[in-house]
């Protein structure tokens, strides 16, 4: 469905019913709440109700047989941390989570909660089949080629590559604030002798300079050696 932000929604994600009765004719539908829950970093901006979500030609017989229904919309972005013991809260947790060490402690949380009892193995199996078609892929995460049939799998090789994760980041850190520095250095050298060359520099040689990649400032170093005017650094 289209938010107009983006994003996936799922619709209805829970019927509310006010009865545990079968119902039948005498006594009409139960009551049910349609929920609508969508995981996006921007607000949702589509309409809440059904009806105004189908894209029909006016005038067509078919707006007669359309849904005239509203939905209550859960924003995930808006629940990054699950209270109590909510399952609910620690999915919006898991989706909202930022670092492969946040993912690991809401699954532990969701371990605990879900114990390896028969009462739960239908509901385990469900979040083992969304964490590895859904979570896993959306987080872009490598957990090898291996197969995994339970969470306490999963939370097991986050746990075991938790530690190479964390150096990696930290190697990419280091390594592009050391690139960062670099280019800092280029732009402030090349910006000190252009202005020994020519004196103070006008707003738009500073707006290159400030623009420039580290590339472009070493090509423009070796055109001062010969420059004979400002301009001729810069074409």
């Amino acid at each position: 469905m289209d938010g107009r932000a983006g994003g996936d929604v799922y619709l209805p994600a829970v019927s509310a019913f006010d009865s545990g009765k079968a119902h039948h004719r005498n006594h009409g539908l139960a009551t049910g709440l349609p929920l609508g829950a969508v995981q996006w970093d921007k607000p949702w901006s589509a309409a809440t109700d059904v009806r105004s979500l189908f894209k029909l030609p006016t005038g067509t017989p078919l707006w007669a047989y359309q849904p005239d229904m509203r939905y209550h919309l859960l924003e995930e972005r808006l629940y990054p941390r699950a209270e109590g013991d909510s399952k609910v809260g620690l999915l919006f947790e898991l989706e909202n989570s930022q670092t492969p060490a946040q993912m690991a402690a809401a699954l532990e949380r969701l371990g605990k909660l879900l114990p390896q009892q028969p009462r739960f193995a239908q509901l385990r199996r469900a979040f083992l089949v969304w964490v590895k078609h859904v979570l896993i892929q959306h987080k872009k995460l490598d957990l090898g080629s291996r197969d995994f049939n339970d969470l306490a799998e999963v939370q097991d090789m986050l746990a075991t590559r938790l530690q190479q994760w964390e150096e990696d980041i930290l190697q990419k850190g280091i390594e592009q604030g050391i690139e960062q520095g670099i280019e800092k250095g280029e732009y402030n050298l090349l910006q000190q002798l252009l202005e020994k060359r020519f004196g103070p520099l006008p707003d738009w040689a500073t707006e290159k300079l400030a623009q420039a990649n580290s590339q472009q400032l070493e090509q423009w170093g070796l055109k001062l050696l010969d420059a004979g005017r400002l301009e001729d650094v810069f074409e």
